[in-house]
């Protein structure tokens, strides 16, 4: 069950729709969007933010926020307020981007993500260096970024190569279909 009690719990509830969250996202000229397009997925989120601009580096950051306070709530862990959240996200994102730039003199460190098939065949890989000037938790949120946006190019290359293999199949049917039809005349 979900904190506002109104719903069942989905992540796209928890992060995004739910009534217990406006305050966290009700910087309109951001997220104003956020009552008029509905979404049925968190990718489905993802991709529109991407695809429209709106700040992904931020939504990401508030989101991974919000989940986190969530998570401390259902541990009955210290957490801070849902108030507070947006605040917080915009200091810790701040202070990952002054680090970003800054640590450039520091020993990189490999950050891998892959995605394999269920034959466990390799179909994408990621690395990214990083500065080892990150902590831990930075370092977690920054992969689940990449991640994300791995995840979201594979789910665009997909559906790309499912349209024009639909394509080519239509096309072999219909040859197929007029061969047929030609040979029965």
């Amino acid at each position: 069950m979900c904190r506002c009690l109104g719903s069942d719990e989905s992540v796209i509830h928890a992060i995004w729709s739910c009534p217990a969250i406006d305050c966290v996202w009700e910087e309109a000229a951001r997220w104003g969007f956020r009552d008029s397009v509905i979404f049925q997925s968190c990718s489905e989120l993802v991709a529109w933010i991407l695809e429209h601009g709106k700040h992904p580096e931020l939504f990401s950051m508030i989101a991974w926020s919000i989940w986190t306070q969530r998570n401390q709530i259902r541990t009955v862990q210290q957490h801070c307020t849902t108030d507070q959240l947006a605040q917080i996200a915009k200091a810790r994102l701040e202070e990952y981007q002054a680090i970003r730039s800054v640590a450039t003199n520091i020993a990189p460190l490999q950050s891998p993500s892959q995605r394999q098939t269920c034959n466990g065949q390799v179909v994408a890989s990621l690395s990214e260096q990083l500065n080892q000037a990150y902590q831990p938790i930075e370092v977690k949120a920054m992969a689940a970024i990449r991640r994300i946006s791995l995840r979201l190019s594979l789910a665009l290359w997909l559906t790309a190569v499912e349209k024009t293999e639909g394509a080519r199949l239509r096309g072999l049917e219909i040859l197929f279909t007029a061969s047929a039809q030609t040979t029965v005349v």
